[in-house]
């Protein structure tokens, strides 16, 4: 099957903690790397989520 590269981008708008809530439930991330993923967006401006199918993607 083709495989998505899912990149988050930081914006002004979304709060933190739902950033955090979507990665840990839609992803299947823990805690502690979904806030590794929030807080290099929100400082680098993106991050990699990881490589995944349609269905997740």
């Amino acid at each position: 099957p083709d495989m998505y590269k899912i990149v988050l981008l930081n914006d002004d708008y979304t709060p933190r903690e739902f950033v955090v809530w979507v990665l840990i439930k839609v992803f299947y991330k823990s805690e502690h790397e979904s806030l590794r993923i929030m807080l290099d967006a929100h400082t680098k401006g993106k991050s990699m989520i990881g490589v995944y199918t349609l269905d997740v993607a």
